[in-house]
């Protein structure tokens, strides 16, 4: 489900912020609009633009679990200033989502098949979710191993956050 006008941000309210890194923080956001926030749903891969009224509007990968529809997560790189914006919300901020956007993994394709994502740092949002249904439906899908590729384990963004089980591995 998305707005009826997909070019119109409805407005979401965010419930946690995760400092991931020193640079990079996730934002757990509801749809204010209740009924709206039961019917969402995206795929693996597909992207969101947050609005920072009065400083833009920025796209970021979805990264929850699309089987799990309580909030919607979005992890942000602190790069620019829309970024810096989003960075300096907190727990009760309001922000507008525009939301599901772009295609998607072609999770259905891998069933049956050994899926291995490879990835460091930011880059890693948008295999989050993919590897996190892929986990969660293993039996159809066949093994699924994450592998990053960081620096010091400080640095390793996504460690408090859905990247965690049996098969994730740095």
């Amino acid at each position: 489900m998305t707005c009826s006008n997909p070019l119109m941000p409805v407005m979401g309210t965010i419930i946690e912020v995760v400092d991931e890194t020193s640079n990079i923080k996730t934002f757990r956001i509801r749809l204010n609009d209740e009924e709206a926030m039961k019917q969402f749903a995206f795929k693996p891969g597909q992207v969101g633009q947050l609005s920072m009224f009065g400083a833009g509007e920025s796209t970021f990968v979805i990264n929850s679990s699309p089987t799990r529809m309580d909030y919607l997560q979005f992890s942000v790189m602190r790069v620019g200033e829309v970024t810096s914006r989003l960075h300096q919300l907190k727990v009760g901020d309001q922000v507008g989502v525009r939301a599901p956007l772009g295609n998607s993994f072609p999770v259905e394709a891998m069933k049956g098949k050994d899926v291995v994502f490879i990835g460091g740092g930011i880059g890693m949002a948008p295999c989050v979710h993919c590897w996190s249904t892929c986990w969660t439906t293993a039996r159809t899908t066949g093994t699924s191993h994450c592998s990053t590729a960081h620096a010091p384990p400080r640095t390793w963004p996504f460690r408090r956050t859905s990247m965690t089980g049996p098969s994730a591995r740095t």
